[in-house]
């Protein structure tokens, strides 16, 4: 057989293959919906549909449900129909597993809007995100808040381990705030932890993405990597901005993957600046079980007082130095992390004006003419 021919074939099979596992999918959801184990409702029960977000995955919408007399959330997902029902099962069976917990954003059911698509109805989060919640804040968040935040969100991260759920895109967008308390939301990228799938394509927030995503080809994140977002979630907890804030995306991975992380901010409990620390590790192993995570944190607010100003004995240059030894960075894993699927032109003008890009004294970027991005000592 030759080349043409049986590359024609692969696609063949790859493309019947993919038609089966949708075609399994939407049986399993009719399946779920004619026993009753998925809640359906008429979509023209809600009213006052308004977009309150939009991401690479999908719309939110706020609504009116009329029959329940209560606001709730219609999530669609953007993707051609037979990608959006396996990202919409994949997501919808993630969320049966952890509904009851009161730290995990609520799913109430579906609908279909007006051209037949499934929509998600989940619970509204009236304060918005966890981001936008610190940045509209009157006053700044005293300690206590901060703690009790974190343990939140904690706990739901623990719910999702416990029952082998990655959430593989954890930041503080997609942490909800509802009456003050924390909600774990966007299930988009999750999977279960026993999917043997790896990292052909890295997609999330550069900041918040486990390293070893842009270090090691095909990389499988673990339960160590939504550990890895918690930490750095912690750090934009305590300093209120958002890390590496105005720096490309580029950059950012450049920085994540050579182990340099934002400076402690001034006035950080210990015992808080030393847990995100072992969070953001650079060696997946080296980093905390959610489950002693989250006994770090009740035994910081059972032992806190009202001095919150003790600070670790050298924090001062944590940024300035380099956590690990240089290490090269996979060009096509790099490429899917900038959030734009490919490049775009900006970016591109942006590594060639920079090329070879200095960081600091220690090491130098260069990137090819052919788009190959290498790191070397600085001689």
């Amino acid at each position: 057989m030759d080349k043409d021919n049986k590359d024609s074939k692969d696609n063949k099979d790859n493309k019947d293959n993919k038609d089966d596992k949708v075609k399994k999918d939407k049986d399993w959801l009719e399946a779920q919906i004619e026993a009753n184990s998925i809640k359906s409702f008429n979509h023209a029960e809600f009213s006052n549909i308004v977009r309150v977000g939009e991401g690479g995955f999908g719309n939110v919408y706020k609504a009116y449900w009329k029959s329940r007399r209560m606001t709730v959330a219609l999530k669609s997902l953007k993707a051609i129909p037979d990608e959006t029902t396996r990202e919409f099962v994949r997501e919808l069976r993630l969320l049966r597993n952890v509904f009851y917990h009161p730290r995990i954003n609520q799913f109430l059911g579906i609908t279909k809007d007006s051209k037949s698509n499934y929509v998600m109805v989940l619970q509204y989060a009236d304060g918005g995100n966890l981001r936008d919640y610190i940045r509209k804040s009157v006053n700044p968040l005293t300690w206590p808040e901060k703690y009790r935040i974190a343990l939140e969100i904690a706990e739901g991260l623990l719910c999702l381990h416990a029952e082998g759920i990655l959430h593989r895109d954890l930041h503080p967008k997609n942490v909800l705030v509802h009456k003050g308390n924390m909600l774990i939301a966007d299930f988009g990228l999750s999977k279960e932890e026993s999917s043997t799938s790896s990292n052909s394509s890295v997609k999330g927030t550069p900041a918040y993405i486990d390293p070893q995503c842009h270090i090691q080809d095909k990389y499988k994140r673990s339960k160590k990597s939504d550990i890895f977002s918690f930490g750095m979630i912690l750090w934009e907890l305590s300093s209120e901005r958002e890390p590496f804030a105005g720096e490309k995306d580029f950059q950012v991975v450049l920085k994540i993957s050579q182990g340099i992380r934002e400076k402690m901010v001034e006035g950080t409990p210990e015992s808080y600046f030393r847990l995100y620390t072992e969070c953001w590790n650079q060696e997946p192993e080296e980093r905390p079980k959610i489950e002693d995570v989250v006994e770090i944190l009740e035994s910081i607010i059972s032992n806190s007082t009202d001095d919150y100003s003790s600070n670790p004995s050298n924090p001062s240059n944590l940024s300035n130095n380099l956590l690990v030894p240089p290490v090269p960075i996979n060009t096509s894993t790099y490429t899917y992390s900038l959030n734009t699927g490919e490049m775009n032109s900006e970016i591109k003008e942006e590594i060639y004006k920079h090329s070879p890009l200095y960081v600091n004294s220690h090491n130098s970027y260069s990137i090819g003419t052919s788009g190959s991005l290498y790191m070397d000592e600085d001689v």
